[in-house]
């Protein structure tokens, strides 16, 4: 029967205006990324040249700026936008003018400083003061929410993109502000490296051919690349294609470029270096710039290979200099805190921006390296300005963290305190800026967010808004090496970038009715927790690691002259050994420690922003945080902490039994483990394990036992009579059988009636279906635990064909019940199944991706203690991930290092090359090569000069 729409107009009226705000609601990406409030930037300003940064970068503080050993030549401006890539030759032997290399690039910087005569109070050059007062060029923050790794759709590449060129700074620091480089002769710093004797030659010609097997399997592993992906950034090494996550400049290619010079390839050296001087940093199919991603590797790859090669080549140089313009643009924000994934096309470049209210830590911490050793090299002072206001602010927030010492994962460093009231302004969700919400959406919200805040204080909970629901999806680890669950690293419309559309309109947010919005847009602060986040992560792993990391290496690579770095570098590290770090309990009792990950929870409990914390400690092991016992050795000798030498070592150790602990004999990505109760006595317990795998063991087995109780019941009453079936049902409470007249409903079509149809579902059909099953989370068994047997009604039923079901068929079915498994046996059942080696809670990453973090600090203590131990574990290791990972053109990630047979991944990283066969090649290598005394390593293990 075909339905009367006349009787249906108003409900139809209804469908399409939610139809269509819901369509609207779909497109917000952002609900509150607020708009910077025009009149409000005057009073931040420059809080960077305030007089809050810590007295010892004021420029008056530095002795006579230090000699470089190395030569540095006079570079020509870094080609912009010509297609040829080819820069003009330079002279190697001249000294480096660093005002003629940036002569063209930055010109328009130059003419706009020379007009400045005048500064407001708060720092700003007072013509941008005024623009910016009156609402001209301030843009709404772009939230960066982006992602590390990015693969673009290679026809991308096809498509004509946009070229980066020189921008004006709508914050430009004062030329008296600019914080400079330390300066005077660096400090006696104690030895790292051991001092090794003469080797012996047996021992020595052992060493050596480990080099030449380590040494061909980079060879073979760069010819694949090379023959099939290069000058893209990844080759993938079972298919043979190639990867572009790193905006396809050449990741793995540049990367590589001092590997190639320690292994003493020249030849390949030079050849690569060709392909290199082609790269255009000036342009990318990727519409924004990973910042840490970029300086690590490219930024990093550029500057070590300069350094190793002693400035013979100008290429890396060259090309250093041009992608740390591109990138500097980044830091042009109010606080200079930079944006962590920058959009260079100029339709955005051109419009002010901030940080993102939620940074990740080491993306923001891990930036100081490489910009040092550039304006070390430069003597461009701008570039060492940038990363010392990140420290100076990282600095005044250790602190006041709810970890006082550590900072969490998660960061605010837009300056700006979110107001907390909700903003009715719609947040960027393509290009067209920011745009309020239509009156009905508007007021949907805004009845949402009171019934959401009326159901928090009734749980007595943090207070919810949709920011805050959004941004628990932002950032969060995940079990693949800790990537980021994030949104689209870039714009809905291509618009944005080509510079058709002006986007990043400045808009002020609504007044909401019936209350006050004055000045309430933007106060100023530092680095900050983000945004109403209750729950916060510290760790030395994923998302942080970096960022400690550079503490003890950047007073290292600025001569011990700025005594700020070790200060922050002892004040984590206390809380690190207090609060973080563990002793695992192992079979064998092997005396090993790995840092775990503490969360915190409190919000503020009055108007003084004090917190009630509560501390929730995860035990658990992390690839990545095999890094700590490298830098642990290394904070060890340089300050002088005696006893952290034994701790690096036991977190080295650690990792290598994690190591020796799987079939394969590499460690997985991430796992927990049972913490011993004393460090020093730590014994294994087989109950404690068994209980740690079956962690819900009591829950399990009653609710299994309760389940069966109650569909044996089920199967009684469908056999008793009527009066007694009533009664059993009442006794124990069970669900009404289904009556006649529930089936017929059930058989009943409801589009066959006219407009006053109603969908009847019979409350015991409803009570039926929601009868209790076991939790599967608890490890109770499926449906494959009950096995039919079947019946006479059955029988019946398949002999009536389509006349029905007979009336007296048994609702529900008699069933034979198998036994529970007892704690034993799940044990054993899920040792088998998961493959989980003993003393492991679970296995929550199993792959192995080429990482290089335990060669790493086992190639580090090896130079600090030049005990051969390090030396055979490594080779243990070496041997197992080549045995693993081995394709016929390169090395490929695998999926499980627990199977006997793991699957390739199809991925090689570009630190495979870079950093884990680098770090392999040096633990067998002479000593004197890449001293440690005479470089520091980046976190890809790009090794810098150190001054002299």
């Amino acid at each position: 029967m075909m339905l009367r729409i006349r009787r249906y107009r108003a409900l139809l009226v209804v469908a399409i205006v939610v139809t269509i705000s819901l369509y609207h609601i779909t497109r917000i990406r952002d609900w509150d990324t607020q708009s910077i409030d025009v009149d409000r930037v005057k009073k931040l300003g420059h809080q960077v040249a305030s007089t809050s940064s810590p007295a010892v970068l004021s420029s008056s503080s530095f002795p006579p700026p230090v000699d470089l050993a190395v030569p540095i030549p006079k570079l020509s401006t870094p080609p912009l936008r010509q297609s040829s890539h080819s820069p003009t030759p330079v002279q190697s032997s001249t000294l480096l003018d660093f005002s003629e290399v940036l002569a063209t690039s930055t010109s328009t910087q130059t003419s706009r400083r020379a007009q400045i005569t005048a500064h407001s109070g708060d720092g700003l050059a007072g013509n941008e003061a005024e623009r910016i007062a009156d609402g001209e060029v301030i843009s709404d923050e772009f939230e960066s929410y982006g992602q590390g790794r990015l693969e673009i759709d290679p026809g991308s590449a096809a498509l004509e993109q946009p070229h980066w060129v020189p921008q004006k700074e709508h914050f430009p620091v004062p030329a008296e502000s600019i914080i400079p480089l330390p300066t005077g002769r660096p400090k006696r710093i104690p030895a790292i490296q051991h001092v090794f004797a003469a080797e012996a030659s047996p021992s020595k010609m052992d060493n050596q051919q480990k080099l030449d097997v380590i040494k061909e399997a980079f060879k073979h592993a760069w010819s694949g690349y090379k023959e099939y992906a290069m000058p893209h950034d990844e080759l993938a090494p079972v298919s043979l294609g190639f990867k572009d996550p790193f905006n396809g400049w050449g990741a793995t290619l540049v990367d590589t470029l001092d590997t190639l010079w320690i292994m003493d390839l020249k030849d390949e050296f030079e050849e690569a270096l060709t392909q290199v001087k082609k790269i255009d940093f000036t342009t990318s199919i990727r519409k924004d710039i990973p910042l840490f991603e970029t300086v690590i590797r490219y930024l990093g790859g550029l500057i070590a290979a300069y350094d190793v090669s002693s400035g013979s080549y100008p290429v890396p140089l060259e090309k250093a200099v041009e992608l740390a313009e591109i990138l500097m643009g980044a830091f042009d924000t109010p606080n200079r805190m930079p944006v962590t994934y920058y959009y260079w096309a100029p339709s955005y470049a051109s419009q002010p921006h901030r940080a993102s209210s939620r940074v990740v830590l080491a993306e923001l911490g891990t930036l100081s390296l490489e910009f040092t050793r550039l304006a070390q090299i430069t003597k461009e002072q701008k570039y060492y300005d940038a990363v010392a206001r990140i420290t100076n602010e990282l600095q005044t927030w250790q602190n006041n963290t709810q970890l006082p010492g550590l900072w969490p994962v998660a960061v605010d460093a837009s300056g700006c305190k979110k107001p907390d009231y909700l903003s009715t302004q719609m947040a960027h969700s393509a290009s067209n800026g920011p745009r309020n919400l239509l009156p009905p959406i508007q007021n949907l919200l805004e009845a949402a967010v009171n019934e959401q805040e009326t159901i928090s204080r009734k749980q007595d909970s943090d207070s919810a808004t949709l920011y805050q629901a959004r941004s628990k999806s932002k950032r969060q680890l995940d079990d693949a090496g800790f990537s980021i669950d994030e949104e689209p690293a870039y714009p809905a419309s291509d618009n944005f970038l080509d510079g058709s559309t002006s986007s990043a309109a400045s808009v002020a947010p609504e007044e909401k009715k019936g209350s006050s919005m004055d000045n309430v847009d933007c106060q100023p602060q530092g680095l900050a927790s983000p945004p109403l986040a209750g729950m916060e992560t510290f760790t030395l792993g994923g998302m942080s690691d970096s960022t400690y990391e550079y503490l003890p290496k950047e007073w290292l690579l600025l001569g011990g002259l700025n005594n700020q770095y070790e200060s922050m570098y002892k004040s984590a590290m206390n809380v690190v050994r207090d609060k973080l770090l563990y002793r695992p309990m192992t079979k064998t009792g092997r005396d090993i420690l790995f840092a775990g990950t503490l969360e915190t929870s409190g919000m503020p409990q009055d108007d003084n922003q004090t917190r009630s914390s509560t501390e929730i400690m995860e035990y658990d092991g992390q690839h990545l945080t095999c890094f700590a016992g490298g830098m642990f050795a290394i904070g060890a000798k340089i300050f002088g902490i005696k006893d952290d030498v034994d701790i690096a070592r036991k977190l080295t150790d650690g990792c290598i039994w994690a190591y020796e602990s799987t079939t394969t004999g590499i460690m997985p990505e991430a796992f927990h483990l049972i913490p011993c109760a004393n460090r020093t006595d730590c014994k294994w317990n087989e109950t404690e394990w068994w209980e740690a795998l079956d962690p819900y063991r009591s829950i399990r087995e009653e609710q299994a036992k309760t389940w069966y109780e109650h569909q044996k019941l089920l199967s009684q009453a469908a056999s008793a009579d009527e009066e007694e079936q009533a009664e059993l049902l009442l006794h124990h409470n069970l669900p009404v059988l289904p009556t006649e007249s529930a089936k017929l409903d059930l058989e009943h079509n409801p589009l066959e009636e006219d407009a006053h149809i109603t969908i009847n579902r019979s409350v015991n059909t409803l009570r039926k279906r929601q009868s209790p099953e076991p939790n599967m989370d608890t490890g109770a068994r499926d449906e494959s635990l009950l096995t039919p047997t079947p019946t006479e009604s059955d029988s019946a039923e398949s002999e009536e064909g389509d006349e029905g079901p007979a009336m007296s068929q048994s609702p529900y079915p008699a069933y034979t019940l198998k036994p529970i498994l007892t704690h034993e046996e799940f044990v054993q059942a899920r040792i088998k199944e998961e493959r989980t080696p003993p003393g492991f809670a679970d296995i929550t990453n199993r792959k192995y991706i080429l990482r290089p973090e335990a060669i790493e600090s086992v190639f580090i203590m090896y130079r600090v203690t030049g005990d051969e131990y390090w030396r055979e574990q490594g080779w243990k290791m070496f041997t197992a991930i080549q045995t693993h990972t081995f394709t016929e053109h390169a090395n490929s990630a695998i999926n499980d290092v627990t199977s006997e047979a793991p699957l390739f991944s199809d991925s090689m990283e570009s630190f495979w090359l870079a950093e884990t066969l680098k770090y392999f090649y040096l633990l067998y290598s002479d000593p004197d090569l890449i001293n440690l005394d005479d470089y520091v390593f980046n976190t890809e293990a790009h090794p810098f000069r150190r001054p002299t």
